[in-house]
């Protein structure tokens, strides 16, 4: 956990150093009433969305592979819009995963983690809220420009 806590802080400060102050503001807005919305319902809610997990880890190696399309085709041509729709469609991705860590952590669900995994728990929702600020600020910046 020290080497993600460790690095993990670089890349939002070298964004922030070049995207408008409006944009990060934005961005940081939307990603913390979306993530606290997440959580609560997640928290609150009696339907189980860990049972939907191989459909969630799915869809994620179906977005990554379509990331490295998308990097490999940007070399040649940027196209502003599947640029925009790719970072909407990770960023929800991220709020279903955040969904789902969040109901492995609350228990009473088909998956659940132990109370003795907090240190990876923690991790997990310090990740998917990290994801998912850095992609709303890659959408909105997008957007922006």
């Amino acid at each position: 956990m020290g080497p993600v806590c460790a690095t993990r802080p670089y890349v939002p400060m070298v964004l922030c150093s070049r995207i408008p102050p409006h944009t990060i503001l934005l961005a940081l807005s939307t990603t913390s009433l979306s993530c606290a919305a997440i959580i609560i319902f997640a928290s609150q809610t009696r339907f189980d969305i860990t049972s939907y997990m191989f459909i969630a880890y799915a869809a994620t190696v179906a977005v990554f592979i379509f990331g490295i399309i998308l990097a490999i085709m940007s070399l040649f041509i940027y196209i502003k819009v599947l640029h925009i729709a790719f970072s909407a469609v990770v960023c929800v991705l991220f709020m279903v995963w955040l969904a789902i860590d969040t109901q492995m952590i609350v228990g009473g669900k088909r998956y659940e983690i132990s109370p003795e995994d907090y240190v990876y728990a923690a991790l997990m929702l310090f990740i998917d809220i990290y994801e998912i600020f850095i992609t709303m600020l890659s959408l909105f910046n997008a957007a922006n420009n």
